[in-house]
């Protein structure tokens, strides 16, 4: 891949796989969550990663350190970047600021779009045999809207990170009931990006519709917090081909961002403000059953053309889910 062109790509980075016991060591105030933000900017085949950090927890003899690592896989086995070490002071704030030739990186002379994650993690300079502790985490963007995604590695087996124990179930017990899990990670997803919405560029998508939700622009389009369809019907005709979906295939909300390189975030507050926000998605694409997320059946099912800066309606607009933020389940959009 090319590096040539002058790309520039913010996003957020998120808590991991930790739980709240194994990061609270880390934390620098226990009563605020670790965060941190990445500018990433590639052209004339040079590349440099900026990274700042906040409440993470400075160690005044060194003890841990902080190192900022890329991950990804190629030919099915996992490979790695060491980007070097944060630089933090005492007030929990860090950052580092990596130059690199984008198209070798790494002890694998891996180019950067084989990459699919960076981390921040913590490394004992006590304790050589301590697992390193990944304690911030983000999808890097897709920097070729055409290619294959590369493939996610398994954070917590990378870093050799023990998981809770699964306990087989008693078969004189009820059969417990998983499917709140999938609205609980929207929750929890909706809500950090929530804490971190400054970094979101704000817009104006509709005009003088939907004017009640504050809306947002995402282009960090492993944020999404919804299954990629296409890794389970491999990649879709549409996409491979550019011919009709067939009655099997529907194109990904992950497909549609990627192709337009973006989509949309809203947050609409309760009346009495105590109440726990609505959030809300919005995937570029048109009005056409090509263009509809899982063709519906993942919950967009309404679609919003957009306003241009003189109040017009255009052809295109974005497909659009409502999620409940006191419980992560997916709400019906209507045109009232």
């Amino acid at each position: 891949m090319e590096y040539s062109k002058y790309n520039r790509y913010e996003f957020a980075l998120e808590s991991t796989c930790l739980s709240d016991d194994m990061l609270s060591k880390f934390w620098r105030r226990k009563n605020s969550r670790i965060k941190g933000n990445i500018r990433l900017e590639t052209g004339n085949q040079k590349a440099i990663i900026n990274c700042q950090v906040e409440n993470l927890k400075h160690y005044e003899k060194s003890q841990y350190l902080y190192k900022l690592i890329l991950l990804g896989k190629k030919n099915g086995k996992a490979i790695f970047a060491n980007c070097g070490t944060i630089d933090m002071n005492p007030q929990g704030k860090g950052h580092i600021n990596y130059n690199f030739n984008p198209s070798t990186i790494g002890p694998n002379q891996s180019g950067l779009h084989e990459f699919s994650s960076v981390i921040i993690a913590s490394i004992s300079t006590i304790n050589p045999d301590e697992t390193m502790y990944p304690v911030l985490f983000a999808g890097l963007p897709m920097l070729d809207s055409t290619a294959i995604q590369p493939e996610v590695v398994d954070v917590a087996s990378f870093f050799n990170v023990e998981k809770p124990t699964v306990k087989a179930a008693r078969h004189d017990e009820p059969p417990k009931n998983y499917n709140s899990y999938y609205n609980e990670f929207l929750k929890i997803s909706c809500d950090n990006m929530h804490k971190v919405i400054d970094l979101y560029e704000k817009v104006y998508p509709f005009g003088d519709a939907l004017t009640d939700i504050r809306w947002y622009r995402v282009t960090n389009i492993m944020s999404l917090p919804f299954i990629n369809t296409s890794y389970s019907f491999a990649v879709s005709d549409y996409f491979k081909t550019n011919k009709s979906v067939d009655s099997n295939t529907f194109i990904s909300c992950q497909d549609l961002s990627s192709r337009h390189r973006h989509f949309i975030f809203g947050i609409k507050d309760n009346d009495d403000r105590k109440s726990l926000p609505t959030y809300y998605f919005g995937i570029p694409g048109l009005y056409k059953k090509e263009d509809q997320p899982d063709g519906g059946k993942s919950g967009f099912t309404y679609w919003q053309r957009v306003a241009t800066s003189e109040g017009e309606r255009t052809g295109y607009g974005y497909w659009l889910i409502g999620i409940n933020g006191l419980d992560g389940k997916i709400m019906e959009i209507n045109s009232n």
